[in-house]
């Protein structure tokens, strides 16, 4: 089963994705990095009770885990689809190495080129993750939309109606006879694969024998030479 029968299908409208990603992601996590971020002189990250690195620390995993959450919900509400998931996590994991890189980093020349750099950096790395996690909350509204279509198949044709865990036990089925069809392909391929080798082993060896006889024949015909020479000699040293 294809992931994406579409690419509309987990697609979500630009202006009406970028909406919710300001509420799943980009509003949140500039307030955060406004109000407690080390770039700014106005912070009230000095606020923060003691020790303020564990209050950080929390606060930014509270933001990754709200940011995932109100997706899903978001997404389970039908309000946006799946691709919401790679825009949103990319952009907070991003956000969050923002404000760690003000931790670390100084806003001063070049330094700020390499801050850009770096979240560049995690964004590429975080990319992939993000796109799994889009598709498999895709795959599961794939497969819900099989069962309904299979279910409304069924009513057509005045069957009896699956229900999900015919269909689940059904598409389990199915899986289990396509990887024994698999390994019986496969289990043709090796002793195709072996009867090939054999074969090519079988020639090298015939071409093996026929090279050492001809090598054998040369060097009988060369001590035969050498032996009617020599023959020669003797008969004419007799005389």
């Amino acid at each position: 089963m294809k992931i994406f029968k579409n690419f509309s299908d987990c697609k979500t409208p630009f202006f009406k994705s970028l909406f919710f990603i300001s509420i799943e992601s980009i509003i949140p996590g500039l307030l955060i990095w406004f109000l407690l971020g080390y770039d700014f002189s106005y912070s009230f990250k000095y606020d923060l009770p003691t020790p303020r690195g564990a209050y950080i620390f929390l606060i930014l995993f509270s933001y990754l885990i709200y940011t995932f959450s109100i997706t899903a919900v978001f997404y389970f509400l039908k309000l946006h689809k799946a691709d919401n998931f790679t825009y949103s996590l990319t952009i907070t994991s991003c956000l969050i190495v923002l404000y760690i890189l003000g931790i670390l980093i100084e806003n001063v020349s070049y330094w700020i080129f390499v801050k850009f750099l770096i979240i560049l950096v995690v964004a590429i790395l975080v990319l992939p993750f993000s796109v799994l996690i889009t598709m498999l909350f895709n795959n599961l509204s794939i497969k819900k939309n099989e069962e309904y279509e299979q279910m409304l198949l069924a009513y057509k044709n005045g069957e009896v109606i699956p229900t999900s865990r015919l269909i689940k036990a059904q598409r389990y089925q199915k899986f289990i006879l396509n990887k024994q069809k698999q390994k019986e392909e496969l289990e043709k391929f090796k002793e195709s694969l072996n009867n090939k080798i054999e074969e090519k082993i079988n020639e090298e060896n015939i071409k093996k024998l026929a090279k050492i006889k001809s090598i054998n024949e040369k060097l009988d015909k060369k001590e035969l030479k050498q032996r009617k020479k020599e023959e020669e000699k003797n008969s004419q040293f007799k005389k």
